[in-house]
């Protein structure tokens, strides 16, 4: 071109153009990266993962009452037993965001033994040997879950209510060897918090109610089976409060 002017307002609109389109495609391009981003689910935020497994891990304490009849002695011993590990595992489905159903299964599990005990029976005759318990209470039930997001909606409430069969096994030394079993219908309240960690996984706190009472108990002692029947203000109790921390795996 012989006009230097006319070159001039060429080489701007070629300029203006150049960035144009150099800024159409920047936007384009966050765009397009905020919206990857929003696609990305968070953990308790994913409608599509709807298949929920939970597993924890913790202790267990049981608020039944020491019966009277235990030898003065003994409460000591009574009284340890009462505390013990524990273990639950929960599968779930949720059939909306908030709202589902599964089947949960719990285990309590309590060890004590004294060594030198002494049992004097009514001929006279007495035998001295070792005390020991071996206590498990397993709770398997369906479910009913319910659950609150908190405001950054990354965690969540959540409560459920189970009600199953508890079942109670005591592998027992008393000088002799004896087994003890029963079961009972039992029910079983938990309210926890889940933290997310990934999309797929978070960190679970729990806390749980167990309530349930065995009305009567078989003893199993040398092949030799006796079925003890309690008064409905003696049953023996299995009620206990569970607190445990574990792992929660979303599908």
């Amino acid at each position: 071109m012989n006009n230097p002017f006319i070159a001039l307002i060429a080489l701007f609109s070629l300029s203006i153009f150049s960035l144009k389109a150099q800024s159409d495609s920047s936007n384009y391009s966050g765009v397009d990266y905020v919206q990857k981003k929003e696609e990305k689910k968070l953990f308790l935020d994913n409608e599509i993962k709807r298949f929920r497994i939970g597993v924890n891990y913790g202790w267990g304490y049981s608020t039944g009452r020491l019966s009277d009849d235990i030898p003065g002695e003994f409460k000591q011993y009574v009284e340890e037993l009462k505390s013990g590990a524990t273990f639950s595992a929960d599968v779930s489905y949720l059939i909306k965001n908030s709202i589902g159903f599964g089947v949960k299964y719990s285990n309590f599990n309590s060890e004590n033994s004294l060594d030198n005990i002494s049992i004097t029976y009514p001929n006279g005759l007495v035998r001295y040997g070792v005390m020991r318990d071996d206590i498990n209470v397993q709770f398997i039930g369906g479910t009913f879950y319910n659950r609150i997001f908190s405001k950054n909606k990354k965690n969540n409430f959540f409560m459920g209510l189970s009600l199953g069969k508890l079942a109670y096994k005591n592998d027992a030394i008393v000088i002799d060897k004896l087994t003890l079993t029963g079961n009972t219908f039992g029910i079983v309240a938990d309210i926890g918090y889940d933290i997310a960690i990934t999309e797929d996984l978070a960190i679970s706190f729990l806390l749980s109610w167990v309530q349930g009472a065995l009305s009567e108990i078989k003893v199993n002692q040398g092949g030799s089976v006796q079925k003890i029947k309690f008064d409905t203000d003696q049953r023996e109790s299995l009620s206990r409060i569970d607190l445990s921390i574990g792992l929660k795996f979303v599908k």
